[in-house]
C-alpha cells in the first residue's frame, strides 16, 4: 500500500508500477540503488531544489528466515527445530528491518543489497531534519518460502515482485527510476525459477518464449489524489522506443550466457535455491548413500595408486646409489 500525499495543490501524482515474472523481491533492489541513490541515474540528486536534494531514507528487510532460525542456534538439519524457529520469528507478521540513510550509508546499503537475503521494501523522503517524511516507494518484499504449509517451511517459488512508486516533484522521474534496466542485469529465477539470466524489459500484455523469463514491465499511472480517479497511463518499456535495444541486448546475453553454462553454475542457483526440486532431493540422496570416506590417493614408483606395485604389495624406495629415485613412471 501507498499512501497519496495530502496536498491543496497540483492534485496530479504520477505513480510506476511495476511487476515481474520468473524473478525475486532482490532484482527490484536495481531500481532502489539506482535513481535513489547515485546521480548517475538521476541528476535530480544533485541539481534539484526539491527534497530530493537530501537523499531518501531506506527500510532494508532481511527476508532469510530460515537463515535467520540458523544464526539463532536451529541446527539447518533438524527440519523441526528450524520450523519451530521460523515460526517464532514469523510470529505477528513481523519482519527483521534495517534503515538507513542514502547517500550516507552508500556502502552499507549496497553491501546488503548485492544479496536475495536483502531487499529494499520501502524508501521515504526526508524533513528539514532529515527524519522520514513521505512514504514513496513499497515492494512486496515477501518469499514464499517464509510462508507455512502442509510440509512446514519449504520453498515455494520466486514470489514475482511488484512495486509502487511516485514519480516527480520530490522523486526520480519515471525514465530515471527505469534506467538500470538499461544495463540488462542478470537476476535469479527464469525457467522453473532455478536459474540466473538476463531480465527482458518488456510492454506489458507481451509474449515471452526463450526460457520463459525473466521479465519485468512497468507503467505510469496520473491519479487525481483528490478524486482518486486514474487518468493517462503510459506503458515504459514500450515498443519503438530504446528499450528495443536493450530487448535486443539482453537477448543475445541471456542466449550466449545459456549455451555457455548450461546445468552448471552460475547459471543455475545453489540448490538451496532451487524451485521444483524434490527430484534432484531423491538424487541427492540416493547419490549420497554412494560415497565412501577413501585415504589420499598416491603413486608409488611404478605408477600404481595408493603406493601399491603390482600384485597389491606396497612399492620400496630405491636403493641408495642403484637405479631411480621413487618417481612416477
Amino acid at each position: 500500500m501507498l499512501p497519496f500525499p495530502v496536498r491543496k495543490d497540483n492534485a496530479s501524482q504520477t505513480v510506476l508500477l511495476s511487476f515481474a515474472d520468473k524473478t525475486e523481491p532482490m532484482a527490484f533492489n536495481y531500481y532502489a540503488t539506482g535513481a535513489y541513490l547515485l546521480p548517475r541515474f538521476n541528476t535530480g540528486l544533485v541539481i534539484a531544489a526539491s527534497k530530493m536534494k537530501r537523499g531518501y531514507i531506506m527500510d532494508i528487510v532481511d527476508l532469510d528466515t530460515k537463515a535467520q532460525a540458523v544464526e539463532a542456534g536451529a541446527h539447518p538439519r533438524d527440519q523441526k527445530a528450524l520450523d519451530g524457529k521460523m515460526e517464532e520469528l514469523a510470529k505477528g507478521l513481523q519482519e527483521k528491518v534495517i534503515r538507513l540513510r542514502a547517500p550516507e550509508d552508500l556502502y552499507d546499503i549496497e553491501g546488503l543489497c548485492r544479496s536475495s537475503r536483502f531487499v529494499i521494501a520501502r524508501i521515504w523522503s526526508r524533513n528539514e531534519k532529515s527524519e522520514a517524511d513521505q512514504l514513496g516507494y513499497v515492494v512486496s518484499a515477501e518469499r514464499l518460502h517464509n510462508i507455512k504449509t502442509k510440509k512446514g517451511f519449504t520453498y515455494g517459488g520466486k514470489d514475482d515482485p511488484v512495486l509502487l512508486a511516485f514519480a516527480q516533484g520530490d522523486w526520480p522521474a519515471p525514465g530515471e527510476i527505469t534506467s538500470p534496466w538499461a544495463a540488462a542485469p542478470m537476476v535469479a529465477g527464469d525457467c522453473r525459477g532455478s536459474h540466473n539470466l538476463h531480465i527482458l524489459p518488456m510492454p506489458i500484455n507481451s509474449q515471452t518464449s526463450f526460457w520463459s523469463g525473466p521479465i519485468l514491465s512497468a507503467v505510469t499511472l496520473s491519479c487525481n489524489i483528490h478524486t482518486g480517479r486514474i487518468g493517462a497511463i503510459s506503458d515504459q518499456f514500450a515498443l519503438g522506443t530504446p528499450w528495443d535495444e536493450v530487448r535486443r541486448q539482453a537477448s543475445q546475453l541471456a542466449i550466449q550466457f545459456r549455451n555457455a553454462h548450461g546445468i552448471k553454475q552460475p547459471a543455475t542457483l545453489h540448490e538451496d535455491e532451487l524451485e521444483y526440486q524434490e527430484g534432484w532431493k531423491e538424487r541427492r540422496a540416493r547419490l549420497e548413500g554412494r560415497f565412501t570416506l577413501q585415504p589420499p590417493l598416491t603413486f608409488g614408483t611404478n605408477g600404481h595408486g595408493n603406493g601399491q606395485g603390482s600384485g597389491g604389495r606396497a612399492s620400496t624406495p630405491a636403493a641408495a646409489g642403484r637405479g631411480r629415485p621413487q618417481e612416477i613412471d
